[in-house]
């Protein structure tokens, strides 16, 4: 039986050439607001704790960003996404096209409405696992285990399908653990073939 193959593909610094919310903090001087401040302080502060309590710091700093960027003016946001969209990598793009995967699912601690936008005609995309604006109560960034969790939550352990990663981080580890092939994303949008295990699929 022929097996479904679906790409699991990170956004930023992978499908573009940043990362989207870091780039609008800086752009905001987010860096300023207190709860920014504070819960970027829990990030550094529980870098070596265990990993629930990272997730939550995380999560605390994310939820607070998402807060500051949904109240942002349209007109600002369409400036935004024009520039994430002038910094997307073709080689990426066009490489994830070429292998016409049964499934490409964008899969990211970015913002989902921010991801649709900047890769609305540039890529067919049939699934985005990202955080959401809409969605902060209760809350959890869509990061490292958590990825992993929604995308067993979404594909389950099903037997036919066969994922391929796109990432540029080894944070994504716990995604990758689920792949056959995981491709690396080089600074300069080259994706490098990391892992095969195409060998332990029975096709």
């Amino acid at each position: 039986m022929a097996l479904k193959r679906i790409a699991l593909v990170d956004f930023d610094h992978t499908l573009i050439d940043l990362d989207s919310l870091v780039f609008i903090l800086k752009k905001e001087r987010w860096m300023f607001d207190g709860y920014i401040l504070l819960f970027g302080l829990m990030i550094v502060l529980t870098k070596f704790s265990k990993p629930s309590m990272r997730l939550a710091a995380r999560s605390r700093f994310k939820r607070r960003l998402l807060h500051l960027t949904k109240m942002l003016p349209p007109d600002s946001i369409s400036h935004y996404v024009k520039h994430f969209q002038s910094k997307r990598f073709d080689a990426v793009l066009s490489h994830i096209k070429d292998q016409a995967y049964d499934e490409v699912c964008v899969i990211s601690a970015g913002e989902r409405h921010l991801i649709q936008m900047t890769l609305e005609d540039a890529m067919p995309v049939d699934a985005i696992i990202a955080n959401d604006w809409d969605a902060l109560d209760p809350f959890v960034t869509c990061f490292g285990e958590e990825k992993k969790r929604r995308i067993l939550q979404t594909y389950g352990n099903q037997h036919d399908l066969c994922f391929t990663v796109y990432t540029d981080s080894f944070d994504d580890l716990p995604m990758m653990e689920l792949a056959q092939h995981t491709y690396l994303i080089h600074k300069d949008g080259v994706p490098l073939l990391l892992n095969d295990r195409s060998n332990n699929i029975e096709e």
